[in-house]
């Protein structure tokens, strides 16, 4: 007896249903790659957080950092202490208040980082106090800087 066997043609698809699914393919995972570094570009590593404040201790953390301010006022105006010490003084209080008051590990951030997370006002202020903080003679008047970062600390929200 014999046999005579034919194969059978494989299922035959249009080679655009082919390119399809790989177009498809290469979407979702471009879709997951972009998702993962826009989540690892917009989470914030829990080093940089601490436990914001209730608001009875914002406001007691508001009045301490004004009372240092109006000792720190009172020896600019006394000229018991340089204008290189009261800016570095300024911006010790600056970056503790709102450090304090924000969540943010402020006292360890640059420029470039308060304007990344938003702290604009801070981030002024600190720019402004560079100049006088690092120079060794400045024309910078501390007093205004003192009264403009009472300002800030006074409309915190």
């Amino acid at each position: 007896m014999a046999f005579s066997v034919e194969l059978q043609p494989a299922m035959n698809f249009s080679k655009w249903v082919l390119v399809l699914g790989i177009v498809f393919v290469a979407a979702g995972i471009a879709l997951f790659i972009f998702a993962y570094l826009y989540h690892q570009k917009n989470t914030v590593p829990e080093e940089n957080r601490r436990q914001k404040p209730t608001g009875r201790q914002a406001r007691n953390i508001r009045q301490e950092s004004l009372d240092k301010l109006t000792v720190l006022r009172r020896k600019v105006k006394n000229n018991e202490i340089s204008v290189r010490d009261a800016y570095q003084q300024l911006s010790e209080i600056l970056r503790d208040f709102s450090g304090n008051v924000s969540g943010w590990i402020v006292e360890q951030m640059t420029l470039e980082e308060l304007k990344y997370f938003k702290l604009t006002k801070v981030a002024s202020l600190i720019q402004e106090y560079y100049e006088p903080e690092f120079a060794e003679k400045t024309q910078a008047d501390a007093l205004k800087s003192i009264d403009r970062t009472r300002k800030v600390i006074r409309s915190w929200r």
